[in-house]
């Protein structure tokens, strides 16, 4: 089965626990959380069709990266990860701080920065999200506490997904780093 096959199917799995959960939470959909549905209106045939839309960019995005593209990674083998990174972003090795205000060098170094978060950050968030909405079902003490720190709770959860699939994408280039260098 091609990688892209299997992400497809582990993305719409995500995105079916979601939609599921929500379903157990607001049948009616009154409590949606999801911005673009609530703009357009809530009401189930919009909120699948919505998500059929967005898995298909998704998949359209992140095929940039499901194969590796090494014309990206420094020429030498001995890079660590954060060279890597750097080298990956900015088609150079710079430092810690030059690297947090720098631009990438190209668009389409830009893009497969952002197509390999989005691999690992899109499944992830909707596990999140599904998990949430089935604790808000089960337990009255976690909808108590979502209500009152909705701000800081998705605030934490976009740094902390963000980070995650960053350093897995990091992670998983860099093993591919290595064993080409091996």
């Amino acid at each position: 089965m091609k990688p892209l096959t299997k992400y497809a199917i582990i993305l719409a799995l995500c995105k079916t626990w979601d939609l599921y959960t929500t379903w157990l939470r607001t049948p009616d959909l009154s409590r949606e959380l999801n911005v673009v549905v609530r703009l357009f209106g809530s009401n189930w045939t919009l909120n699948i069709l919505y998500n059929i839309v967005v898995w298909i960019a998704t998949l359209l995005i992140v095929r940039i990266v499901i194969s590796t593209d090494k014309s990206l990674w420094p020429q030498h083998q001995n890079a660590t990860k954060y060279q890597l990174l750097s080298f990956l972003y900015c088609g150079e090795i710079k430092s810690p701080w030059k690297l947090l205000f720098a631009t990438p060098s190209s668009f389409s170094r830009f893009w497969y920065i952002l197509a390999g978060v989005l691999l690992f950050a899109e499944p992830l968030i909707h596990i999140v999200a599904g998990t949430s909405n089935l604790m808000l079902t089960l337990s009255s003490s976690y909808d108590q506490w979502f209500n009152t720190n909705l701000t800081y709770k998705v605030a934490i959860e976009l740094i902390i997904i963000v980070g995650v699939s960053l350093y897995a994408f990091l992670y998983r280039e860099f093993k591919i780093y290595k064993a080409k260098a091996a």
